[in-house]
């Protein structure tokens, strides 16, 4: 809220009147801007917003207890909000959290080094609240892109311009689109899968009117957002989605037994593509089942 606020005229009585003067301009511009950003708050939480942001705020009183024993101020203009020194934390506060994706199957190529392969693929993100429902992710994709979403009954918006678009309803399908640095990417639905235990719509991102080279996969959950990213390279998931060995309490019941195969691939090594390790071309996948033949 950069200049949204703009007043004449303002008379220095007593202190109450000078401190409902600016309250009454802080729900105009509250509305105006909350209008302008489709933030679709009500009338009563912005008017609790004007009242915490003046009569709430102790540094704000003491700004207006100045202003109002000044007897010789009988106009002022204000251009911009005031100064955010003056709202109090719960007004502008923006609660965040802290993600990392990390790598889903760890290849460990140097124990005492901690050095595992895809480590150098690993990166954080942030999840900025506006509000309960309305976010921004800041570095979730590649390019430095930061998308907004508002989530509305367990549907998902994502903002275009000044606009919200469909980005997940249960309801219908969507193909909502995503930028990576300066390329439009397209989210095509491709399976529902279930990662450690959670539900997830896996989607293949296609550039759109463009030919780029590799693959990425998103794992997207109603509950968590992207969970898991997939490229050509490395296969990254949120760390406090990550299920590890220690964290492994299962066990075989009665009968039941390990299937293991390897891809028949020749076993010999081959330079990733961060251009620091080598690994097998063969590798080995096992499933555990549950019952016995």
């Amino acid at each position: 809220m950069h200049t949204y606020m703009s007043a004449k005229g303002l008379t220095a009585g007593n202190e109450h009147s000078t401190f409902n003067e600016y309250r009454d301009m802080m729900v105009s511009a509250l509305k105006e801007y909350n209008q302008a950003h489709n933030l679709g708050y009500s009338d009563d939480q912005l008017n609790e917003l004007a009242f915490a942001g003046t009569f709430g705020s102790t540094q704000f009183k003491a700004y207006i207890q100045g202003l109002a024993t000044k007897k010789r101020i009988r106009t002022m203009k204000i251009v911009c909000i005031i100064a955010l020194s003056f709202f109090p934390a719960a007004l502008i506060a923006q609660r965040s959290q802290v993600f990392r994706f990390v790598v889903a199957d760890r290849v460990i190529v140097d124990s005492s080094a901690g050095l595992y392969a895809g480590k150098s693929y690993e990166y954080t993100y942030k999840r900025v609240f506006c509000r309960d429902s309305c976010f921004k992710e800041v570095g979730l994709f590649a390019g430095g892109n930061d998308e907004c979403f508002r989530i509305s009954n367990g549907i998902w918006y994502i903002e275009r311009g000044k606009k919200w678009e469909l980005f997940y309803s249960p309801h219908k399908k969507a193909s909502p689109k995503i930028r990576m640095g300066d390329q439009s990417y397209n989210l095509r639905f491709r399976q529902h899968q279930n990662l450690n235990g959670i539900e997830c719509m896996v989607y293949d991102a296609i550039p759109v009117n463009a030919t780029v080279s590799g693959s990425i996969q998103y794992w997207f959950s109603p509950r968590n957002g992207i969970v898991q990213i997939k490229t050509d390279e490395v296969t990254l998931i949120r760390e406090d989605l990550r299920v590890t060995n220690a964290a492994n309490t299962d066990s075989l019941v009665g009968g039941g037994y390990l299937l293991w195969a390897d891809n028949n691939k020749a076993l010999s090594l081959s330079q990733m593509a961060d251009g620091q390790l080598q690994l097998l071309n063969r590798s080995w996948l096992m499933i555990v089942i549950s019952y016995p033949l």
